[in-house]
């Protein structure tokens, strides 16, 4: 009787056996641009012609793998995965980007609140320096229904840059005072 109640808006829906709408695609990461790069994992989200987001894949090779998606045109952006201080904003092709983490600038010192800054930079956003990222895009790819062996070559190039910054004659400094610095205008 109890199951009689909640069971009224039960749906029967048919099960789909023709699926040669999908289609399984081999993604392969070719990585002659960024010959040194070992990233654990690699992020690809595929985007409809509209720019909606259709999937994100994350494949646990460099070397790419397989994945089955409906047939159809997509524009693709990919990236490393598995980052720290880095993470994802965006759902659609033209508002996707990946962001750094906000931090305070003693945060390095293991201290809390913020130290005084100068007028031009009070209202800046401070952030973590990012994980290395490799990255790119592919601008369209057809997959076509029911054809076997389809393949998108990715070819991810160094997306962060690393600046080294050396401060000399500053006077009265020892091992025992905690140092913290951000540099403003650089993104």
């Amino acid at each position: 009787m109890i199951a009689a109640v909640f069971m009224p808006g039960c749906e029967h829906n048919e099960l789909c056996y023709d699926h040669t709408h999908v289609t399984e695609l081999n993604v392969e990461f070719d990585w002659s641009q960024a010959p040194d790069a070992d990233p654990s994992t690699m992020v690809v989200h595929f985007f409809r012609p509209d720019g909606s987001l259709y999937r994100r894949v994350e494949f646990t090779q460099r070397t790419g793998g397989k994945v089955r998606l409906e047939a159809g045109e997509y524009r693709i952006l990919f990236h490393n995965g598995n980052m720290e201080t880095v993470y994802e904003l965006g759902n659609s092709h033209s508002d996707y980007a990946l962001s750094g983490v906000s931090r305070s600038i003693l945060e390095p010192m293991g201290r809390e609140g913020d130290a005084p800054r100068p007028p031009e930079s009070a209202d800046q956003l401070i952030f973590s320096a990012p994980d290395q990222v490799w990255a790119g895009s592919h601008s369209a790819i057809e997959i076509l229904p029911g054809v076997a062996g389809q393949t998108v070559k990715l070819t991810p190039v160094e997306a962060t840059m690393e600046y080294t910054v050396e401060i000399t004659g500053v006077e009265n400094l020892r091992d025992d005072i905690d140092v913290s610095a951000a540099i403003t205008g650089m993104s």
